[in-house]
């Protein structure tokens, strides 16, 4: 099988700071990859180069068979495929619930407006918020800000998602309702890979787990054998701290 996201021999700076250093990762289809570690560890900026947000130096990522530092039409395309949920929401505030979520596919895939309002409401139905398809980003939650942002990049129909600290800016209460949507994506076979500190979601929820410390993949292990038996003295430290 081949895989999602195959990365290799991946380099990226900021300067002279060194951010990924000599990663590899092959991710297949229906894996729910978490990556865990410390502040700084580089987790966020690898998220970022596997859709080019973030540009690297040297090594290669192919996503869904495509290179995407070899053309412009493979990086399209790679966007066109993944999805990516952010820290902080970043939906148009000025637009309505069920328009943010319509406006991509309508504008980048030319999908008919009809077809794409009537996915839009079955996606806000999906995570839970039939009742706000006319309200407007600053009349809801925190919570309820993530759940439409994640119906906005389902809207791609996305055969890869990329969440970075999904839950990081929430307030507690409003965690659960945000990882229950990403549940039911997994469990719908649903390929993701997922920065987050939320090494309880990580048990339920992640296949395979990929600690990163200093720039580097130290430990990647199926989840079982992440919490069990982990073999770097590093992510034993890791864990001794957060569990």
């Amino acid at each position: 099988m081949e895989p999602v996201v195959r990365i290799r021999g991946l380099h990226k700076s900021f300067g002279k700071l060194q951010v990924l250093k000599n990663i590899d990762l092959d991710v297949f289809e229906s894996d729910v990859l978490v990556l865990c570690g410390p502040s700084g560890a580089g987790k966020s900026t690898l998220l970022r180069c596997i859709n080019m947000l973030e540009h690297f130096h040297d090594g290669s990522i192919e996503v869904l068979g495509k290179g995407i530092k070899e053309s412009h039409g493979n990086l399209s395309f790679v966007r066109k495929n993944s999805g990516m949920v952010f820290q902080h929401f970043n939906l148009f505030p000025h637009i309505s619930v069920i328009n943010n979520v319509a406006l991509a596919p309508i504008h980048v895939k030319k999908t008919p407006k009809e077809k794409a309002f009537e996915r839009a409401r079955k996606l806000l139905d999906q995570v839970g918020l039939t009742d706000k398809y006319d309200a407007f980003p600053g009349q809801l939650s925190g919570g309820q800000k993530q759940r439409v942002a994640i119906a906005r990049a389902l809207a791609m129909d996305p055969k890869l998602m990329l969440f970075d600290e999904p839950t990081s800016a929430l307030d507690p209460e409003m965690i659960k309702e945000v990882l229950d949507v990403m549940i039911n994506l997994a469990r719908d076979g649903m390929t993701m890979i997922i920065v987050s500190h939320e090494m309880g979601f990580a048990r339920e929820v992640a296949n395979k787990i990929g600690f990163l410390d200093d720039g580097k993949i130290i430990e990647l292990t199926p989840k079982e054998e992440f919490f069990t038996n982990p073999r770097n003295d590093r992510t034993k430290e890791f864990l001794s701290k957060i569990l």
